[in-house]
């Protein structure tokens, strides 16, 4: 079988010249389920899989690979009907019910999603993946404690895993524990310090929590690593601004423009800092279109911490 990329369509017209010769051949019909997938062709791959279940309906296997498809094309009744049916012919199949349970989050039955991810854990309780997807669905519903616990006992399981300690400061953030949240980025830094999102996710949670100098040199050494993120400039703009290093925030700002002159963000708080140095700026035209078309509360809410009192309120109304 060929399935190097580029080769689909050789794979294909071989495929279905060995389905002819051998119609009943699960395997081929699984194989090339698989390809059309890749391809993007879900209904014929859906198709397949539905042949593969005509030929071998007691194999569960077949049933999750059509209910994710199902889930690619948005079918979720569909998808669920095809995950609960792998249960029901294998019930100590925990990834079944790790895909089940992954898209109930999505649905929002988030009762529904804990009891599956729950049950995977027993059934594999040193798969570490399925801890971080329950502690995904606690979150989603604000038992925070629980989520972080289910990240401490993934990371007793994996300690020198560095996205676990990016997952479990996100949850540290989130609860105000911010020291902690640091460390935890400290860790995940030690493991791979060639991570510019975790420079970058640590630099916010000092600024955060007022420690802007940190925070500088943590955005330097993010835009050392990925100097086209426009966004490691706005970061850092918003530090020193917070400092009432306004110049610095507008050439940050600038960079960032440079970058991705269409992010109306960028042009707002540039405006901030050049009001603040008293210079012309487009402030009243950036709020406004923030404002109408995009999400002003956000930037208020997540991102003004960086302006001063005043000026925050002169911007809310």
């Amino acid at each position: 079988m060929y399935l190097k990329v580029g080769e689909h369509e050789l794979t294909l017209e071989d495929l279905a010249k060995a389905i002819e010769l051998r119609p009943d051949d699960v395997e081929l019909y699984n194989e090339r389920a698989f390809i059309l997938e890749d391809l993007g062709d879900h209904d014929a791959a859906i198709a397949d899989l539905t042949s593969t279940i005509e030929l071998d309906p007691i194999n569960p296997y077949h049933y999750v690979e059509r209910g994710w498809i199902y889930v690619e094309l948005h079918q979720y009744d569909l998808a669920i009907a095809n995950f609960t049916t792998a249960i029901e012919l294998d019930p100590d199949n925990p990834y079944a019910y790790v895909r089940r349970g992954g898209l109930y989050v999505e649905l929002l039955q988030y009762d529904l999603a804990i009891s599956d991810f729950t049950r995977a854990i027993e059934l594999e309780p040193d798969d570490i993946y399925f801890y971080t997807n329950r502690a995904w669905a606690y979150s989603e519903t604000g038992k925070y404690e629980l989520a972080l616990k289910d990240y401490t006992t993934a990371i007793e399981i994996d300690p020198n895993n560095p996205w676990l300690y990016t997952r479990r400061a996100q949850i540290y953030l989130i609860v105000g524990e911010h020291q902690l949240a640091v460390s935890d980025y400290q860790r995940a830094i030690g493991l791979d310090p060639s991570s510019s999102d975790y420079y970058r996710d640590r630099g916010i949670t000092l600024y955060l929590n007022g420690d802007y100098d940190l925070a500088i040199a943590d955005y330097d050494t993010a835009i050392l690593i990925l100097p086209d993120d426009a966004y490691l400039y706005l970061f850092r703009g918003l530090a020193n601004h917070m400092k009432s290093d306004y110049r610095r925030a507008v050439a940050d700002y600038d960079r960032a423009i440079a970058i991705n002159p269409d992010d109306p963000y960028f042009h707002f708080f540039r405006s901030i800092s050049l009001k603040a140095l008293g210079e012309e700026n487009e402030y009243v035209k950036y709020f406004a279109l923030l404002e109408d078309e995009y999400d002003i509360q956000l930037a208020l809410r997540l991102l003004l911490p960086a302006v001063p009192a005043g000026e925050s309120q002169a911007a809310a109304d």
